[in-house]
C-alpha cells in the first residue's frame, strides 16, 4: 500500500494507492510541525485498519522524515511525543513500514489542500 500524506492548519489528507483523496478536518489548531506528523500518523493508521503487511508512506516534510529516523534532533517534547508514538507503532508492525519524503509538487495529498486553500481564497464566504 502506497499512502501519501499531508496536512495545512485546518486538515491533514491522505492519498490512498491513487485514489481520491481523503480529507480530515482538525478540531484543533495544530502548530505546521504537529499537522505533518499527524498526517504521517494518520496514514500508518490507515494502512494498520487495513491489514496492509506493507506500506510506503510519502510526506512533503523532511523535518518528520529525518527526525523519524534520528537524522535530526527532536528537541519539541509534543513533537518527541508523535515521533515517539509513531516509532512504537512501526515498531509493532506485522510487515514493513516505511516513511520517505517526496517533493510538494509530487505529493497529491499536498497538491489536494492546495486546490481547497486557493477554493477558500477565491470564495471566502463558502467556508
Amino acid at each position: 500500500m502506497k499512502i501519501f500524506c499531508d496536512s495545512s492548519l485546518t486538515e491533514n489528507c491522505i492519498v490512498v494507492n491513487g485514489e481520491t483523496p481523503r480529507i480530515e478536518y482538525y478540531h484543533d489548531k495544530p502548530t505546521v510541525n504537529e499537522g505533518e506528523y499527524r498526517a504521517v500518523m494518520r496514514a500508518l493508521l490507515y494502512a494498520k485498519t487495513h491489514q496492509s503487511l506493507a506500506v510506503w508512506v510519502e510526506t512533503d516534510s523532511l523535518l518528520v522524515v529525518n527526525q523519524l529516523y534520528s537524522k535530526w534532533e527532536c528537541k519539541k517534547p509534543h513533537l518527541k511525543a508523535l515521533r515517539d508514538e509513531m516509532l512504537k507503532l512501526m515498531a509493532e508492525w506485522k510487515g514493513l513500514a516505511i516513511v520517505t519524503w517526496v517533493p510538494r509538487e509530487e505529493n497529491p495529498a499536498g497538491i489536494a489542500l492546495e486546490k481547497i486553500y486557493k477554493k477558500r481564497l477565491a470564495h471566502p464566504n463558502r467556508g
